[in-house]
């Protein structure tokens, strides 16, 4: 089973790496990319258990066609319909044109289900968000006409009940259910071909994990940080466990006071705080922490524990009649050493390098949690950073802080249960027999 589980991990990791666009990297830190998304909205399935008060996000494509045409000025049209049926209110709207550079100017018009008709005058800048003065002048002049007060503040929440509330004192309260027509009329200075109108009602659920502060979807999160979490966790593992077999064999094999000096070296790196030094380290190297410099740096302060085993167990080596035979015949000891030492300790190696993985994984997201990563890359760690920045806790985002660390979970858990069922077969082959 957990085999298994590994093997899906590295295929989800495999479609992250090169299904992904590289452009979703980049634009997972641009907060300006996320807009379509809303923002910090918990996962869809929480509807199930809530009577549907969070609506999803949805599109509408409205491809443009020429209506008339005078002189210079072209006018453009198109409409679409949607059905809302939803208690909730969305929390968002986004309006966006494919090629908007020639655009005099442009109007969007909502026919909600009872018949009003809300127009709005877009202009030629885009996108138009929620917060739009466009978009807030007309709340605010449905709220007067509706409530008899002009609010104070007009925010994204006013905003969305003025187009999608019950036309009437309960607009803030009630979704007005039904259908609704969008069309938008645009007027331009010249050919707009192939352009097309994106309506993006912003709901207030995504997905299967929500989104964070900034809209960007946690689902997309996890998988783009699945890839370099493995990666830094295997070599991690790979190049600690092989320094400290060789190290540790060599200083139990050879004894005296060469082993004196080796376990020497080995005991002060294990005395090393690892967090401080690492910290202390990302600020110390001059073009800071890459892939490369992390993996070297997490395995220079983890090989130590696994040469004190490796230590052992060539001590007991060390004292078979073969290995005093080749003494006295004369053999090198280095060519003694992986002769009869090294053979022993690989199935040990091999079980504590799987093993050791859940332990980068933790170190490795720690480091990240505490803003030590290297740039460029998606790590649930400072996810969950920026959860922690931005009070997602007090906030009640739980969806958040949940989802990054399940996933650390999840990583490791496999790992262990495969290392302790390698180390379960292959532990009576590593003493003296």
């Amino acid at each position: 089973m957990g085999l298994a589980w590994i093997l899906v991990l590295v295929g989800f990791a495999v479609y992250a790496q090169f299904v992904i666009p590289t452009s979703l990297y980049k634009a997972w830190y641009n907060p300006a990319a996320w807009l379509n998304y809303p923002a910090h909205v918990p996962p869809y399935w929480v509807n199930y258990f809530n009577g549907f008060e969070n609506p999803p996000s949805f599109s509408l494509n409205l491809p443009l066609s020429l209506s008339t045409k005078s002189g210079n000025l072209y006018v453009y049209t198109a409409s679409a319909s949607f059905q809302y049926a939803y208690n909730g209110f969305p929390s968002g709207l986004t309006i966006q044109v494919s090629n908007a550079t020639s655009i005099v100017t442009s109007y969007l018009e909502i026919i909600k289900p009872d018949g009003v008709q809300v127009t709005i005058s877009t202009g030629n800048s885009f996108p138009v968000i929620t917060t739009s003065p466009p978009l807030t002048s007309v709340a605010s002049n449905l709220i007067y006409k509706y409530t008899g007060t002009y609010p104070a503040t007009v925010t994204s929440q006013r905003v969305v009940a003025a187009l999608f509330g019950v036309d009437g004192k309960g607009m803030f309260n009630e979704t007005l259910k039904g259908p609704y027509k969008v069309s938008v009329v645009i007027y331009s200075n010249a050919p707009l071909n192939g352009a097309s109108v994106t309506v993006n009602v912003q709901g207030s659920s995504y997905g299967l994990m929500g989104t964070d502060f900034y809209g960007r979807p946690i689902d997309l999160g996890i998988l783009m940080g699945l890839p370099s979490t493995l990666l830094l966790a295997v070599l991690t593992s790979v190049v600690s466990v092989g320094v400290g077999v060789i190290y540790g064999g060599l200083a139990g094999f050879l004894g005296g006071r060469k082993d004196d000096v080796l376990q020497w070296f080995m005991l002060v790196v294990l005395a090393l705080p690892a967090l401080p030094f690492l910290v202390t380290m990302e600020y110390a190297l001059p073009s800071g922490l890459s892939i490369i410099s992390e993996m070297l740096l997490i395995a220079f302060l983890s090989w130590p524990a696994y040469a004190i085993i490796a230590r052992a167990a060539a001590i007991s080596v060390r004292s078979l009649t073969y290995v005093e035979a080749d003494y006295i015949l004369g053999v090198p000891k280095y060519r003694s050493f992986f002769t009869h030492v090294v053979p022993r300790l690989l199935p040990f190696a091999v079980a504590y390098t799987v093993l050791g993985i859940p332990s980068a994984v933790i170190l490795i997201e720690t480091l990240a949690f505490l803003g030590v990563y290297p740039p460029g890359l998606v790590s649930w760690g400072e996810m969950l950073n920026s959860a922690e920045a931005n009070q997602a806790a007090l906030n009640g985002w739980w969806w958040w802080i949940l989802f990054p660390g399940i996933m650390i979970v999840v990583v490791s858990a496999p790992f262990v249960m495969v290392g302790y069922a390698i180390d379960k077969i292959v532990s009576p082959r590593v003493g003296v027999k």
